[in-house]
């Protein structure tokens, strides 16, 4: 009778931390256990200044010190990026409002969420010396430049065309032309006279100015009723949002920390963005071009939720989007950026942005850590998802020992030299502990999937 009461006790036990262990893993699924790299994309651009400084001072390795490690990469516009982000060979971005409206309409919501804004305005029209054009008006019959088809300028561009000009595009019977043409080639094409005028970002716009070949007929944000546009924010591939968190509301509060000091005083980092743009376009940018480009950018975390709602509104009248429920509440996402502004994020990711000091890092959650986890997850409604794949890795990792038990113990049973040799080794292999085998399978999969 006490043997019984043992056993069961053990069972019972044995129940209870097992049950335990399925929620602490759950709740390290889902507040982001670490992934093998974490893809970040950005533009060659002043208005995507967070990722210049970041890049060239570390600040964003510093907030993922002891952790995940960071791909940088670089994009000429928007489309190239939310392709990638398809492709699923980007994490994170920073990107402006047309492109990321595109891919949310055209992925029915299921792939791009807004986790933050960057930057407003920054965006210039400029005109060919001697091309004769002196006001917006003026701009009818011409040729526009445009970074990329399909991106925050082009379809400015093309929308400035219809709602202003009052004249179709030329490729529906009007006199008046936006075509792509990438950055760096604009000053070229403006040498040739190719090209009458260009929409285009910064610094580009201050470099056609300083090379003599232009000058600015005037700021974007001047076309906007309130004077201010929503022009970069940050992106995340919604898979990689859900399934890690913890990841994402780390670069955020580097992010924070970046856009505050260039918020303050944009001028103080021009050495660090000017560095990043030479290494990038191979182009020198002067400091008097860098100076003027800067002075047109407002730095901010507002994603500018009326703007993107604005870019969706011309997108749809230039028959560039497909008709949908444009649910903008779901498209931004700005709960953890929302956790770091109020202080209720853990402060390490914000102090390594800010600090040389190297953050503390905890490996193993303590039991009130796993519980706030669990709790914040019911409140989320994501506890009984992040469950159902724990459980569901367990089963697969049960199911297949099975099968490879079952497949030994036939051959052990019925071929004598298997039962020697291979059978002898796997009798020595049981009296090691199961814990033993983790170490060597972190080397051979590493913390993914796969494992």
């Amino acid at each position: 009778m006490a043997f019984h009461q043992r056993g069961w006790r053990r069972v019972v036990l044995l129940t209870a931390a097992w049950f335990w262990a399925c929620l602490a893993m759950s709740a390290g699924v889902a507040r982001g256990a670490e992934a093998e790299a974490i893809r970040v994309g950005y533009f060659a651009n002043v208005t995507h200044a967070q990722a210049l400084v970041g890049v060239a001072r570390g600040d964003f390795e510093r907030a993922f010190e002891g952790g995940s490690k960071l791909e940088f990469q670089t994009f000429p516009a928007g489309p190239a990026v939310i392709e990638a982000i398809f492709a699923g060979r980007l994490d994170i971005a920073y990107i402006g409002p047309s492109p990321t409206i595109n891919g949310f309409v055209r992925s029915e919501g299921r792939e791009v969420r807004v986790v933050s804004g960057a930057a407003a305005n920054g965006v210039v029209i400029v005109v060919r010396r001697g091309s004769g054009i002196e006001t917006f008006d003026q701009l009818r019959g011409h040729r526009i430049a445009s970074p990329q088809l399909g991106n925050t300028q082009d379809i400015s561009a093309k929308s400035f065309v219809l709602d202003r000009l009052k004249v179709p595009l030329k490729e529906r019977g009007g006199d008046t032309e936006v075509i792509p043409v990438a950055n760096p080639d604009i000053e070229i094409l403006f040498q040739k006279g190719q090209i009458d005028a260009a929409w285009i970002p910064e610094p580009w716009g201050a470099r056609l100015v300083a090379q003599g070949t232009g000058t600015i007929l005037g700021e974007e944000k001047d076309l906007w009723p309130d004077g201010r546009f929503a022009l970069t924010n940050v992106i995340a591939r919604k898979a990689f949002l859900d399934e890690h968190p913890d990841l994402v509301k780390k670069f955020l509060g580097a992010h924070v920390a970046l856009t505050h000091e260039l918020a303050a005083d944009p001028q103080a980092l021009r050495g660090v963005i000017q560095e990043q743009l030479k290494r990038l376009t191979t182009k020198e940018i002067t400091d008097d071009v860098l100076s003027a480009a800067l002075s047109r950018v407002q730095f901010t975390t507002d994603p500018g939720a009326a703007s993107l709602e604005a870019f969706y509104v011309k997108g749809r009248r230039l028959e560039l989007l497909p008709e949908s429920n444009f649910d903008l509440k779901q498209l931004i996402d700005t709960r953890l950026l929302d956790e770091i502004t109020s202080g209720r994020v853990n402060e390490t990711a914000v102090a390594a942005a800010q600090a040389d000091g190297t953050p503390t890092l905890n490996l193993v959650p303590t039991p009130m850590a796993v519980a706030r986890s669990i709790g914040t997850l019911a409140r989320d409604g994501l506890l009984w998802e992040s469950i159902r794949l724990s459980m569901g890795r367990m089963l697969v990792g049960y199911l297949l020992s099975v099968l490879g038990g079952l497949i030994i113990g036939v051959l052990c049973a019925r071929v004598l030299w298997f039962r020697l040799t291979v059978g002898s080794a796997v009798l020595a292999l049981q009296s090691l502990p199961s814990i033993c085998w983790l170490p060597f399978a972190l080397i051979w999969v590493g913390i993914n999937e796969r494992a």
